[in-house]
């Protein structure tokens, strides 16, 4: 039986329902409360409630009104953009589009988090921070969030209590316990220095999503809405059309981490027109973006060498050779919506390369001579012979 009947500080309130649910033994909702407004905003559940949604629970469940208020993403983190939340599917939709998916709030667990639950005989709960997009990890425990059973790969889950336990979360096709570990966990050991690289990243991301001066050691003349706008156009550039060399493969598959992902789950992608892609990726995916955003933004080349390997460059050169010109010179003319240092290293970068592809045409011309003079040479002295 639920012990805990208002939510957690940090709990999400869709968890809070099925919690509830569960414990007074009637049918949950099959799916969160989603709404849309005549001005084509989105109200849902967990982000930011209609008023009668919140007096209905507060009802049903004999709780404070207030107490529901508290725990929506909007009263926590009233500044974070729509796009910085994880979605099922792009969040903007307008007043026109009917036909398409209404988009919901998407979170994974962290399994030391529901084992720690466990452990303290407390029920087990979602947190609010598993919902941002900025999170690839667990903030508490720096371990890779997941959403899917580590036996199974099932993303559905279910409440279970026992008659003697606490309240678990159980994958809802194999009835596995979610707290319980993979068994690759083991390997993840030597692994997990070059995780801290897009931990970081991610916790200087979500302070700029707050309002927060970014790090200015590391992001220098940087503001929160500039490292914002950065990492959105990236994205964009990173799943845009590639050109006929590529095969059709977004640019994000040239930053592959193995780290990154111990439990060889896929993410290769295809080219995706997705307007926002770290809002409506996957955990797996998410760590990805993440780490590739972090080695192009960070100016340190220890941080591309970590994560991708010591024989790579700079991962803003591999970035810029791949990118639509066009799309990046066009982010580039915008006045301030990136940062003076950034566009300098885009621009020193760009320069290193013209003086490149010039040194190695002048080594193909001096090669090319002197092949057709070993030809000539060939061919006088089979002549003379």
């Amino acid at each position: 039986m639920t012990a805990h009947l208002e939510p957690f500080a940090d709990e999400l309130l869709t968890s809070w329902i099925a919690r509830r649910a569960h414990g007074q033994r009637v049918r949950p909702e099959p799916n969160p409360r989603i709404a849309r407004k005549r001005n084509g905003k989105w109200r849902t559940t967990d982000v930011l409630p209609e008023p009668e949604w919140l007096e209905s629970w507060a009802r049903q469940y004999k709780v404070p009104i207030e107490a529901l208020n508290a725990v929506t993403i909007a009263h926590r983190f009233p500044t974070v953009p729509i796009d910085f939340l994880s979605w099922n599917t792009d969040p903007f939709q307008s007043v026109r589009e009917s036909y398409r998916p209404r988009p919901r709030i998407e979170f994974g667990w962290c399994s030391k988090c529901l084992a720690q639950d466990y452990a303290s005989a407390s029920p087990a709960y979602f947190r609010q921070d598993w919902a941002l997009a900025t999170r690839g990890f667990c903030e508490k425990h720096d371990w890779p969030l997941v959403d899917y059973c580590g036996l199974c790969g099932s993303s559905q889950w279910t409440f279970f209590a026992s008659t003697r336990g606490p309240l678990r979360l159980m994958c809802q096709d194999c009835w596995r316990p979610l707290e319980r570990a993979s068994p690759l966990n083991v390997t993840v050991a030597k692994i997990q220095h070059s995780w801290k690289h897009v931990i970081a990243f991610g916790r200087e991301l979500q302070w700029a999503a707050e309002g927060k001066m970014p790090d200015q050691f590391r992001f220098n003349n940087t503001s929160a809405k500039q490292l914002l706008a950065e990492v959105r156009d990236i994205c964009q550039l990173l799943f845009s059309e590639p050109n006929w060399l590529q095969g059709g493969h977004a640019e994000i598959n040239r930053f592959d981490c193995p780290d990154l992902n111990p439990w060889h789950k896929p993410y290769h992608c295809i080219v995706n027109r997705i307007p926002h892609p770290l809002a409506t990726a996957r955990p797996v995916l998410r760590r990805a973006l993440l780490a590739a955003l972090a080695a192009i933004l960070d100016p340190r080349n220890e941080v591309t060498q970590e994560l991708f390997g010591h024989d790579r460059g700079p991962a803003i050169n591999t970035f810029i050779v791949a990118a639509d010109k066009r799309k990046l010179d066009a982010y580039l003319a915008m006045p301030g919506r990136w940062s003076p240092s950034f566009c300098q290293r885009i621009a020193t970068s760009r320069a290193r390369q013209r003086q490149d592809d010039m040194i190695m045409r002048g080594k193909d011309r001096v090669v090319r001579r002197l092949e057709k003079r070993i030809r000539a040479y060939q061919a006088i002295a089979a002549y003379s012979a």
